[in-house]
């Protein structure tokens, strides 16, 4: 609709339009937000008259009328370097639509393994009367995440699950998540660049039994078995147990000696950055990060982390808010599944403003009419980094010769 201009009259009233067209207020309302009861031909009066004047609705006279409408946003506490700015992305998104009346009230739970826990924080929220909820899953077994979903498709309000496993079709839950396919593709691509002659490549993810990890492992592989003279050495899991993830080096070592880069594909660095350096093998074996955590920042800057892969939390906390507005202020049909794409972080981005991520380019914004080819624009832009790695690796392999 056509924007008023700065030397334009007064904001046009509905009361002003319903006059003009011999009307009532009540059916230039409904006209103008496509609600039944309205003749096609007084709809196109309405809508013609209302460009015609410049008509700009009164979000704030509609905020006020609204009820305020409350989004739980469940979510564990271990990993706060990722479940935070989850949580971040979430309230300012929701702030940025605070036209609709919404806000996010956060709700932790404990044991990060336990989906008991995850879905007793689920029926306290839906207890206490939120609208809507933003679920997080913990790792969970893989029977556990499917009573975790089964559970989640009997409640009646509407429910985001953000990561976790893939949803069933017949499931009314909508799922947000990382492209995990793609984001173990980037790293594998990575990889590859890194590689010496002769050396091979392994990942470290939580546990395979969750979707994520798995399409990372699968995308890591075939993009390393596709090129020449690169092999893949392996997975370990370390089940997102920071005690654990030297133990995983430890085993991954012994399975390839010849292991000169590792992808840690979770925010588990501590532990392998420690065990790497009490075997002298820190700068040896080259590493690909994952996350903005202070370990894997440091780890940028100092060279002992040579890439880094940004999953994009903030995003993903936005995406999930998108889907409930859609959802319950819009009544349109809400994509089963949201795929964010991944980011590649280097060194020299680390200086640049954080908040940058605050405007950001999700391809499910609520405004957004065609998400379809919005999400088509991310893996264009994914292919085009694909393609940039390759041409880099060329490069490196002519450099050496």
């Amino acid at each position: 609709m056509r924007k008023r201009s700065q030397t334009s009259p007064a904001r046009v009233s509905l009361k002003e339009l319903a006059a003009r067209l011999n009307t009532s207020v009540c059916t230039v309302s409904k006209a103008l937000r496509n609600q039944p009861k309205v003749s096609e031909a007084m709809r196109a009066k309405v809508l013609a008259l209302a460009d015609e004047l410049g008509y700009e609705p009164n979000l704030a006279a509609s905020s006020m009328a609204r009820r305020h409408f409350r989004v739980a946003w469940i979510y564990p506490e271990a990993w706060p370097s990722y479940h935070l700015p989850l949580l971040r992305g979430g309230i300012h998104r929701a702030e940025v639509l605070r036209d609709f009346n919404l806000s996010v009230t956060p709700r932790d739970f404990h044991n990060f393994s336990d989906v008991n826990d995850c879905i007793n924080a689920v029926k306290k929220a839906q207890d206490d009367g939120f609208d809507a909820m933003v679920v997080c899953p913990g790792t969970f077994a893989t029977a556990d995440q499917n009573k975790l979903s089964d559970f989640l498709s009997g409640l009646d309000c509407q429910v985001i699950q953000l990561g976790g496993n893939e949803i069933p079709p017949q499931s009314r839950i909508c799922n947000v998540r990382q492209h995990s396919l793609l984001t173990g593709q980037m790293a594998g691509n990575l990889a590859a660049m890194l590689l010496p002659e002769g050396g091979s490549a392994g990942i470290i993810i939580g546990s395979m039994a969750l979707d994520d990890h798995c399409n990372k492992v699968k995308g890591f592989s075939e993009m390393l078995n596709s090129k020449q003279s690169c092999r893949f050495a392996g997975y370990v899991e370390a089940f997102d147990v920071p005690e654990k993830a030297a133990g995983a080096v430890s085993n991954l070592l012994k399975k390839s000696p010849e292991l000169a880069v590792l992808y840690v594909a979770t925010e588990n660095i501590h532990g392998v950055l420690s065990h790497l350096e009490s075997c002298n093998l820190l700068g040896r074996i080259k590493i690909i990060g994952t996350g903005t955590s202070d370990d894997v920042n440091n780890g940028l800057r100092n060279g002992c982390i040579q890439f880094a892969i940004d999953e994009k939390p903030f995003l993903l906390g936005e995406t999930a808010i998108d889907a409930v507005c859609r959802k319950i202020f819009l009544n349109s049909e809400v994509h089963k599944t949201f795929l964010i794409p991944s980011e590649i972080r280097i060194a020299c981005q680390l200086d640049r403003d954080c908040s940058s991520d605050i405007i950001s380019e999700s391809s499910s914004r609520i405004f957004d009419e065609d998400q379809k080819n919005a999400a088509n624009g991310f893996y264009f832009s994914a292919s085009i980094t694909l393609a940039i790695l390759d041409m880099a690796k060329t490069f490196s392999l002519l450099n050496r010769q």
